[in-house]
């Protein structure tokens, strides 16, 4: 409810907070907040905003997509050690039924999980990056391999100087 009322005072009074892209937003008599759009500065092409002069808006729109960024990496840090976690369980487990249920019940939902978080990171760099590289910071493309973290339980083992740990976890990256 706290939700659908902010998003519907957005809705609303963007034409009021974004005046110079009035004649651009059609905001209805009687806005519904499910299906009627909200829009952003990023929303637009860079040149329509610097000639309607939102720049200042734009970067403030950045620098909160710059913490929605670092807050996905820690996401997907935490959930990789939950992945980690279950996979030493796994390794536990004797029997086929145990293993498919462990598999089916916690494996395969953390690695889901894990894989969406890559997606939305990915989705909202690519949004940043239409902007501009300068907008996109030092947020690289993250792929599987840049959550790869070394195990923490077992011992050293052969390959392990040769296979580093992803940037996402070593805090290489931003």
């Amino acid at each position: 409810k706290a939700l659908e009322a902010a998003v519907e005072k957005w809705q609303s009074s963007q034409v009021t907070v974004m005046s110079a892209m009035a004649d651009l937003l059609s905001v209805p008599e009687d806005p519904d907040v499910l299906t009627d759009p909200t829009y952003l500065p990023s929303d637009f092409p860079v040149n329509i905003i610097a000639k309607r002069g939102l720049l200042d808006l734009l970067k403030q729109e950045v620098t909160l997509w710059h913490a929605y960024l670092r807050g996905r990496i820690l996401d997907v840090r935490s959930v990789v050690q939950l992945l980690d976690a279950a996979l030493h369980v796994k390794g536990e487990v004797r029997g086929q039924r145990p293993n498919t249920r462990m598999n089916t019940m916690y494996i395969n939902p953390i690695e889901s999980r894990r894989d969406g978080i890559i997606l939305d990171y990915n989705r909202v760099r690519t949004r940043l990056a239409k902007l501009g590289e300068d907008y996109v910071g030092d947020f690289p493309v993250m792929k599987l391999a840049d959550t790869y973290r070394l195990s923490t339980v077992s011992g050293r083992s052969v390959g392990d100087s040769h296979r580093q740990e992803g940037w996402a976890q070593t805090g290489a990256g931003p």
